[in-house]
């Protein structure tokens, strides 16, 4: 449909009088060069500026203790999220966690001030964590985007810069061991190679050292697809090692 449109723009009927001929029937590959606008009496020709756009975030400028880099996650208005809809899920403020879990998005329509999951994902993820004895009250929460996007959808510009401010985050929260949820959250911390190994996980690299982590599918993924939910277990099962 927007091939359609396309073609009907550059052919010239989506305006009732243009200035020039058109011959329609060009391809729309060589679009009419656009028209210098004429000086104005007495001064210069106007000039059409492009609008600024936002210079992106450097992990220079993250700040250096775990308290301030929370703050400026909820004040920074440069931040992608700033503009999106929804609640704001900031990581969170505990350090030295046994255990972490990283999503890449809060859920669709999260219950709770302080955990980004729907209702569904809640009393799927105590089902998870009963596998390995532990309880969501046990183990801390991060969102690698703190607000939901449109779509759902982060691209990948985005999501390289979440990658880098969430490995910030785990350097100043130093977490024992991490479930990463999600393809995207794989994506953006772990390489691409990452696997587990005999006696040991794959390692997310962080500007304070690495970090074991198991990586696992999107919980609505793992709701409604036995198979996978059964493959997972087994990955969770490597946990039994680490945790203490």
């Amino acid at each position: 449909m927007e091939a359609y449109a396309l073609w009907w723009r550059e052919a010239g009927f989506h305006t009732a009088v243009r200035d020039t001929a058109r011959d329609w029937r060009e391809s729309a590959a060589a679009p009419e060069a656009p028209r210098v606008p004429s000086a104005r009496p007495g001064g210069a020709a106007p000039v059409r500026q492009a609008p600024l756009a936002a210079p992106p975030l450097a992990s220079s400028s993250f700040p250096e203790t775990l308290p301030a880099f929370l703050d400026w996650l909820g004040r920074d208005e440069a931040q992608p999220e700033a503009h999106w809809s929804g609640p704001r899920f900031l990581p969170s403020a505990r350090t030295a966690a046994p255990l972490l879990l990283v999503l890449d998005m809060p859920g669709a329509a999260p219950i709770d001030a302080t955990i980004p999951l729907d209702a569904a994902q809640q009393r799927f993820l105590a089902a998870m964590l009963a596998a390995i004895g532990r309880t969501p009250d046990d183990i801390a929460f991060a969102s690698m985007a703190m607000r939901r996007p449109a779509g759902g959808l982060i691209d990948d510009a985005h999501l390289a810069l979440l990658g880098a401010r969430m490995r910030h985050y785990l350097a100043l929260a130093r977490p024992g061991v991490a479930i990463l949820i999600g393809d995207r959250t794989s994506r953006a911390l772990l390489e691409p190679s990452a696997a587990p190994q005999a006696g040991r996980l794959p390692q997310v690299n962080h500007p304070g050292g690495t970090l074991p982590a198991i990586a696992m599918p999107a919980l609505d993924l793992l709701m409604n697809r036995p198979a996978i939910k059964a493959r997972s277990w087994q990955t969770l099962r490597l946990l039994n090692g680490v945790l203490h």
